[in-house]
């Protein structure tokens, strides 16, 4: 087994929760198959939605928001509604915390955390290459 995917659905939406696949088999593009075979499955339900979480995370020009528009995954934007139940709730709306950590950074910091990151991913990735 070079991949895996893990799909769950209600009602109209199928959602790709997990989507795994082996470094190793990069080449022949598993991810794609996966996702593809997804579809198939989608269209034998008859389920007209297929969602892979967020369509952007925190870089729009990342890879994987990349990766979803070429294998045509659309932004789709749906209201939500956030309501207070305790006081603590309204304390935290008012810092704004149901956004989430990352929307609270602002974009240069947040870019530059993302690139050391990154180097940190490259070089251990490295050290695992030269260890093997």
């Amino acid at each position: 087994m070079i991949g895996f995917v893990r799909i769950i659905h209600a009602g109209k939406v199928a959602s790709l929760v997990q989507i795994l696949s082996m470094m190793k088999h990069y080449d022949k593009r598993p991810t794609n198959a996966l996702i593809a075979k997804a579809v198939e499955v989608c269209a034998e339900k008859r389920i007209p939605y297929l969602m892979y979480c967020n369509y952007v995370y925190n870089d729009p020009n990342s890879s994987l928001t990349e990766f979803k528009r070429r294998n045509g995954f659309e932004k789709v934007l749906v209201p939500r509604y956030y309501i207070p139940l305790t006081s603590k709730g309204k304390a935290a709306m008012k810092l704004g915390l149901h956004r989430g950590l990352t929307q609270r950074i602002p974009k240069p910091i947040l870019i530059r955390l993302l690139g050391i990151r990154n180097s940190w991913y490259e070089r251990k990735l490295k050290d695992a290459k030269e260890s093997a």
